[in-house]
């Protein structure tokens, strides 16, 4: 099943509303994993591909505190898990290279799915093949 990109609807954690058209496969929001030192929330978990995807913003990542997400990338990279890390500019202006980077990823782990071009003129999955 695909479904609109998983940044295309407003994150809890940042605030942050981001449109994007290039699908990809749902992701499980605000996914709850047990891991040694208790449990914790991850963004955007793609359970069935091993991979994760993070969305950082000063409210919630503000930078005397971004050692909590080093050690839980730590954590789920010993796990299992890969983790994506992006920013603001990243769900923004830069929209679709972060869908390329996802989608990426994903196949590189089994999904089988294409995203495609969103309306933007300036879509960078127009000629990609992630």
């Amino acid at each position: 099943m695909v479904v609109p990109c998983p940044f295309s609807n407003t994150d809890t954690s940042t605030g942050w509303s981001v449109r994007t058209d290039c699908p990809l496969p749902a992701a499980r929001r605000q996914a709850r994993i047990s891991q040694r030192s208790g449990n914790r929330y991850l963004d955007n978990l793609y359970q069935e591909y091993g991979v994760c995807v993070e969305l950082d913003g000063t409210a919630a990542h503000p930078a005397d505190e971004q050692w909590r997400d080093k050690r839980r990338d730590n954590a789920n990279t010993v796990s299992g898990l890969v983790t994506l890390r992006f920013g603001f500019l990243d769900l923004g202006d830069h929209r679709c290279e972060t869908a390329i980077a996802v989608a990426t990823l994903l196949r590189r782990h089994g999904w089988t799915g294409i995203p495609h071009p969103c309306p933007r003129s300036n879509c960078t999955l127009r000629g990609s093949n992630p």
